[in-house]
């Protein structure tokens, strides 16, 4: 008996291929979009991890102007604190690179944050030379051997490249908050045995250990010296790489939980249309005398031979998308190896999508063998009753008859048409998704740098330099950090000079104005404040305790902050010191030692920057768009298949009571247009909800992202989501065609 079911399984597995592919196909697409994403999340993860202990990362960063042995050794004796090293720093023109620079620290031992050469010798004390970051290098065609011609100040020499290297300290490295991604043409780091550094002062200490101890003690030891504290958490270039594993992992939650709850949807309802389709079969093994246990465990392996097929394949091809999404991060990131790796949740998701396919089929199964083999025989004859539509005549009596057959079907079987109208909304949340991340992120960069900002250059000052030089019109700024109530975590605070480079808002007003300190939204969520609280901020050099209010919120993405007007900051007693300088549109000034012009920044180079992070993410937004779609046009067609095979004795009826072809396509156009016309209602504001709540997996400590959606990008989803509706009723409708009213009326004999 068993070998009886068995060849009927194979039987049935070649004459219900469709539905069995449609199975397969989404049980293959759910295993790979998880277990895809998660490899390339924890794959990264895993990376970064094995470099920072490898290379015993510090744990934090306190930055001043100059930091003496004695305060070093005040770090180290703070409790919770292991290791502490001083180091300099400083920055160099690469005088063969015109707009090129490289911050140089000085070679020495170290125990922390320690570089890894990936070519040439290794990293030694004494002797002339340097060793280049690996990246910064290679844009540049610059090799071991060759030599460098790097300038601080008015001091310059040539260096010979003893090697490249990549340091944990800065496996994200930008070179300036200015930009969001690196630029290794532009900036890069180094390690120098060279006099240029000879009269730097000691100006970073990297630690290991208690880090809120260290925030806490690092204002009072440095004194009018201090400038901030970071940790692995607050340090762009390192806590960007983990923010991005993050992200992705974020996505793949989301994402993935959507996407296999609707191929969950579609897995279900093809093998009900396949057990459907084998009612009287059903009826004739329980009559040769199969037991029922048998009869389930036959259909138990309908879902499991296709979801199993279809998980295997999936979780061996999501390797695959894993380095895939992984290759589009190495342009990001600088990191001595890269490999995939997985969790134990990608085995119980694979699990857990073999299991539902399974418990899919017992449930629809469960059905059928409730019949006596006598009920099973006869035809399935479907019942039906008034509804409430049909008593408001004046309504009803207006309608066509394909409107009153749609809205009779709607409310007779509800359940149903639920689920068409739930699979066009989770189509267009997917599709939303896919395209509106790119078209926020793609708009963030155009208010930031085409909306808010309208300067020509960004100009880097030193201390003291000379404002005289700046060009007509020049908007200074006084970047600095600040500490809100008792948080212990540094924020950025921008004090703005007057000028027309800058143009922030807030409640529609320009900001900041002189009645207060304004702050990113996004930062204020975070720290909890709100319009027309009392805070107080403390700020170096001198450390001073402000109370000041909040006067209103700045809609802005980046940078997340603290911003006030120079009017406002000096009327607390505070200096305005700035240390950078926005050109007017059409004014450029060049990088100059003697003016104190430090380093120089055009605001279209800024723009490109901002495109190209986007970009780096643009291949995971159109995999995402891929299985949108595909699951769109699956789901759709595997309901609209059910509701036909449920209906076609209904279809027959209507053909015999004289009904035509052509009536009865209309009708079933008009009812999937009905579900699919008020899907889209639901899918559009509800496809903005899922964005919204999406694009802020992508916020970090610095950039915060609002949803935005181009109307091209909503045409698109609705169309595509439209289309495959469109396509479904298309071959329904053809199917229609091969109605038999005879075979499909006439009872078993």
């Amino acid at each position: 008996m068993r070998g009886a079911l068995a060849r009927k399984l194979g039987r049935d597995l070649r004459r219900g291929w469709r539905q069995f592919f449609a199975v397969f196909l989404m049980a293959l697409l759910s295993a790979l979009c998880y277990i895809g994403l998660e490899g390339a999340w924890h794959g990264l993860e895993a990376s970064l991890s094995r470099f920072a202990d490898a290379n015993a990362l510090a744990d934090g960063w306190v930055q001043a102007r100059v930091i003496g042995p004695a305060q070093l050794q005040e770090f180290e004796s703070l409790p919770g604190v292991e290791r502490v090293e001083g180091v300099k720093q400083a920055w160099a023109s690469d005088l063969a690179q015109d707009g090129a620079y490289v911050r140089l620290e000085a070679a020495q031992d170290t125990a922390l944050s320690r570089p890894q050469v990936v070519e040439g010798e290794p990293i030694r004390v004494g002797g002339e030379g340097v060793w280049l970051e690996e990246k910064y290098a290679r844009a540049h065609g610059v090799g071991v051997g060759a030599t460098v011609n790097l300038a601080i100040g008015d001091r310059s020499t040539e260096l010979e490249v003893l090697g490249l290297v990549i340091s944990p300290d800065e496996v994200y490295f930008t070179g300036t908050a200015a930009l969001g991604a690196p630029e290794p043409d532009r900036y890069g780091y180094g390690y120098a045995n060279t006099g240029l550094l000879d009269e730097a002062p000691v100006n970073l200490a990297r630690f290991t250990g208690d880090a809120e101890a260290v925030a806490v003690a690092a204002p009072e030891i440095l004194g009018g010296d201090y400038l901030t504290v970071q940790t692995r958490a607050t340090r762009a270039s390192v806590a960007t790489a983990f923010d991005r594993v993050a992200q992705i992992k974020n996505l793949s939650y989301l994402f993935s939980g959507l996407f296999i709850l609707l191929a969950l949807l579609a897995m279900f309802t093809a093998i009900r249309r396949l057990v459907a389709m084998q009612r009287q079969e059903i009826a004739i093994l329980q009559a040769l005398g199969f037991a029922r246990r048998q009869i389930r465990i036959h259909y138990l392996a309908f879902g499991l031979a296709s979801g199993g097929a279809g998980t295997l394949v999936g979780a061996a091809a999501a390797p695959g998308i894993s380095l895939f999404v992984l290759e589009t991060q190495k342009a990001m990131f600088s990191l001595p190896a890269w490999t995939i790796a997985y969790t134990p949740l990608s085995a119980a998701v694979a699990a857990g999508i073999v299991a539902a396919c399974a418990v899919s089929a017992l449930f629809a199964v469960a059905r059928p063998l409730r019949l006596t083999p006598a009920e099973g025989l006869r035809q399935a004859v479907g019942s039906s009753r008034h509804v409430a539509a049909e008593r408001v005549a004046p309504v009803w009596s207006r309608l066509r008859v394909g409107a009153r057959w749609a809205l009779r079907e709607a409310m007779l079987h509800g359940v149903r048409f639920v689920m068409g109208v739930t699979a066009a909304v989770g189509s267009m949340m997917l599709l939303f998704a896919g395209f509106g991340v790119s078209d926020s992120m793609y708009d963030q960069v155009e208010q930031v740098f085409a909306v808010e900002r309208t300067h020509e250059q960004r100009l880097t000052l030193n201390p003291g330099a000379d404002l005289g030089a700046l060009p007509d019109g020049a908007q200074l700024l006084q970047e600095t950090s600040a500490r809100v109530g008792a948080d212990v975590e540094d924020v950025t605070l921008t004090v703005i000079g007057d000028g027309d480079s800058l143009h922030l808002r807030s409640k529609g007003r320009a900001a900041p104005a002189d009645d207060g300190v304004y702050a990113t939204e996004a930062l204020a969520e975070r720290l909890g404040i709100a319009p027309g609280d009392t805070l107080t901020l403390t700020v170096p050099p001198a450390e001073a305790s402000l109370s000041v209010e909040l006067a209103g919120l700045i809609g802005s993405s980046a940078p997340q902050g603290l911003f006030a007007t120079d009017a406002y900051w000096e009327r607390h007693g505070l200096d305005f010191t700035p240390t950078a300088a926005l050109t007017p549109t059409g004014q450029r000034v060049g990088a100059d030692a003697e003016t104190g012009i430090t380093q120089t920044l055009d605001r279209t180079a800024q723009i490109a920057n901002g495109d190209w992070l986007v970009k780096g993410l643009e291949s995971i937004f159109w995999l995402i768009r891929a299985f949108a779609i595909v699951l769109a046009v699956v789901v759709l067609y595997s309901l609209g298949s059910l509701a036909f095979t449920e209906r076609a004795r209904d279809y027959a009826t209507l053909s015999v009571l004289g009904f035509s072809k052509t009536d009865i396509r209309r009708l079933v156009g008009t009812e999937n247009a009905t579900m699919t016309a008020l899907g889209l209602a639901i899918g559009v504001p509800a496809g903005y909800w899922f964005l919204t709540a999406y694009v802020t997996m992508f916020d970090t400590r610095d950039t915060a992202y609002y949803a935005h959606i181009n109307w091209p990008s909503v045409v698109a989803a609705i169309f595509i989501t439209a289309l495959a509706a469109l396509s479904t009723t298309v071959l329904l409708r053809r199917r229609v065609r091969t109605i038999n009213p005879a075979e499909a009326l006439k009872g078993t004999e």
